[in-house]
């Protein structure tokens, strides 16, 4: 049912791109973690969150979003394009970095993750074939990776909340099986979470 795809929802947490943020911008996107995990708890609905390290202020979020029982997955400790697909051995000392930041605040590690820009992202075209071989290795290493087939646009294509709920809406619907890329650490995408579910538990 299209409420079992809305249940599946996946969102990353803490997904910043190099921004390196002052104390009142932080505390910001602290209430927006917390408002999308308000929701989610709200309406007994889980989540995975693929997070990053590119905060400290905020990463007891992890801690609760995992305490609540939704998944952890790594994301990136720093999110750098060109420091992480440098090689391999660039890209391992990051995961391994935020996996242990993970257990710092859930106390386990975890088997889930998702590549910075997707496994079949461009940003690493500078290193031909990098991530055939990251792939491969994680997989080799007991590791799930996730991509997403929905997205919510709310990474740079509208900035309209009820925009970002039409759009996971057209996206889950007459899938049996959707993973939805929304971020938490936007007020508008946090917004439209209720509605989503809503729709979803509904339908």
């Amino acid at each position: 049912t299209y409420g079992a795809a809305i249940a599946a929802l996946y969102v990353t947490l803490s997904h910043l791109q190099n921004l390196l943020l002052p104390g009142s911008a932080s505390a910001m996107i602290q209430v927006r973690v917390s408002e999308a995990l308000n929701v989610l708890a709200q309406y007994n609905v889980e989540a995975t969150f693929f997070v990053t390290g590119l905060n400290e202020r905020y990463n007891d979020c992890i801690g609760r979003a995992y305490q609540e029982g939704h998944s952890i997955g790594v994301h990136s400790l720093t999110h750098n394009y060109y420091e992480i697909y440098a090689s391999e051995e660039a890209f391992f000392n990051d995961f391994n970095a935020m996996q242990e930041l993970i257990y710092s605040q859930t106390g386990s590690y975890t088997d889930l993750c998702r590549f910075p820009g997707g496994s079949s992202n461009t940003v690493s075209s500078f290193n031909q074939g990098i991530m055939s071989r990251l792939a491969s290795a994680l997989e080799s290493m007991g590791y799930q990776y996730f991509d997403w087939n929905v997205t919510s646009g709310d990474a740079g294509e509208t900035t309209d909340t009820d925009e970002v709920a039409e759009n996971v809406i057209a996206g889950v619907s007459g899938r049996h099986w959707a993973v939805v890329l929304q971020h938490d650490i936007k007020d508008y995408s946090v917004d439209a979470v209720e509605q989503i579910l809503i729709w979803g538990l509904n339908n």
